[in-house]
């Protein structure tokens, strides 16, 4: 086709677009004939479309049901937004759209009451635990989505808790995207220099030898109008690169213990900050925090430790 032909429409006939692999709404003009009215004429300065910036992609909601629900375009869009299991004590009963990201830890065969078929699923995070459910027709959906050991973010769902008990049921509208793990602690962590050298707000996994603990702090979340509590400790790998990471909640408590030498410290999905110039690293709620993890890189840390400074005390007395 060249530009600047005319053309007439003679026969055309919509087309519903459902079916279309990404699974989005959209109508479809299918043109079966046409006649060229203008060939080769070309009226104004027309320009081919160039930089014509292209719709980003959302992520996958694994719950594909007709009915409309909310699309997310990024990782970091849902981790930004996460709340855990505790925060759901604060929430009402009834229709939730809070974020959560959590683990199956136990599903279920799909029970039978009379006409109702019932999936229950035990999943968690850090935090605690959580019923899942999904009724009828969405249990056989449900069913096959969801793995165990296996995360997944979780919205939009009906939320019922009586005391310390939770249960979220799924809905048509609900969203379920299965989560990739990123936070797993593996040979590929970048040492800290290189970790410093990232954008602000990029998701990172931490490794390093603790050398200092400061004092338990008692901030005030201005979301949940709750206080929380907070403590920074200070981190070296073997680039001899030290960094501060933010601890919140109960992980600060994981440093009440005086540790017979420095402790290797494991952080999966630590976010990176910067604040008046000075960059540091936070957990969020969805981080994970161990003590000493019996991996390879946690050895090498310490053998690094043990050829470095054991000689001299003074890296383990600012902490001891």
């Amino acid at each position: 086709m060249i530009y600047g032909t005319v053309l007439k429409i003679d026969k055309y006939r919509f087309m519903d677009g459902e079916n279309c692999a990404d699974h989005s709404a959209r109508r479809i003009i299918f043109i079966e004939k046409v006649t060229v009215l203008v060939h080769r004429n070309v009226f104004g300065d027309p320009k081919p479309l160039t930089n014509v910036e292209k719709k980003k992609a959302s992520l996958i909601n694994l719950n594909l049901k007709d009915c409309p629900s909310r699309v997310f375009y990024s990782t970091e869009q849902l981790e930004n937004s996460l709340v855990s299991v505790q925060d759901l004590k604060n929430q009402p009963n009834g229709k939730c759209s809070l974020i959560l990201k959590l683990t199956v830890i136990k599903k279920f065969p799909i029970a039978v009451y009379s006409s109702c078929r019932i999936l229950n699923i035990n999943m968690k995070d850090s935090t605690g635990m959580v019923r899942v459910s999904a009724f009828n027709s969405l249990s056989e959906n449900m069913d096959k989505i969801f793995e165990e050991n296996k995360s997944y973010y979780i919205t939009d769902t009906v939320l019922k808790h009586n005391g310390s008990n939770y249960e979220l049921k799924l809905q048509s509208y609900s969203v379920v995207i299965e989560c990739v793990d990123r936070m797993g602690i593996t040979t590929e962590v970048s040492n800290f220099h290189m970790l410093l050298e990232k954008n602000p707000n990029t998701f990172c996994d931490l490794i390093g030898l603790c050398i200092e603990v400061r004092d338990v702090e008692v901030c005030c979340n201005s979301n949940t109008r709750t206080e929380i509590a907070k403590r920074e400790i200070v981190l070296i790998d073997a680039s001899m690169t030290t960094i501060t990471l933010k601890v919140w909640g109960e992980n600060v408590h994981k440093f009440d213990e005086r540790f017979e030498e420095p402790p290797i410290v494991a952080i999966k999905n630590a976010i990176l900050k910067q604040f008046n110039g000075f960059k540091h690293f936070s957990m969020i709620k969805c981080s994970v925090l161990t003590i000493n993890p019996k991996t390879v890189e946690a050895r090498q840390l310490k053998e690094w430790y043990k050829e470095e400074f054991i000689v001299d005390s003074s890296l383990w007395s600012v902490i001891h």
